[in-house]
């Protein structure tokens, strides 16, 4: 199985829509697979922070404004602005899976870095260049 395809059956899986068989399938990718554990990881946070957000409130009115419009026929009329709260789990709920996206993307092709490099070499961002990128090869003849 290809990454491309586990990552669409964690997706599945997340939304609990996959079959046993193709979970099993999965879930064998899964153990020799560090980068799409670290993808079902991120799936399941992102999962979790909007199972965890509160259900909206309707407005107090909404009730009495429905029946007024459907007694007046006037279907057409505005509804009522949402609340800023409304507003604000709406917005939530488009950005956090875009933010989870590049999070998850940024980890996935970032490079890491060799092993032995010091801390303040990692911190100011220094990618020592091997020795053999200073010499010249062999075959290489110069007149």
């Amino acid at each position: 199985m290809k990454c491309r395809d586990a990552v669409e059956l964690i997706g599945l899986l997340t939304d609990r829509r996959l079959s046993a068989h193709r979970e099993s399938m999965l879930r064998f990718h899964l153990n020799g697979c560090a980068a799409c554990r670290r993808t079902m990881a991120a799936y399941a946070a992102i999962s979790g922070a909007v199972s965890a957000l509160p259900d909206p409130e309707p407005p107090e009115n909404l009730e009495a404004a429905v029946r007024a419009r459907l007694e007046t026929g006037n279907y057409d009329a505005p509804s009522p602005a949402p609340s800023s709260r409304l507003l604000f789990l709406r917005r939530a709920a488009v950005i956090l899976p875009f933010a989870a996206t590049l999070i998850l993307a940024a980890k996935l092709f970032m490079p890491t870095p060799p092993p032995g490099l010091a801390e303040d070499q990692l911190r100011d961002g220094f990618t020592p260049i091997p020795p053999s990128a200073y010499t010249r090869p062999v075959t290489l003849t110069t007149f």
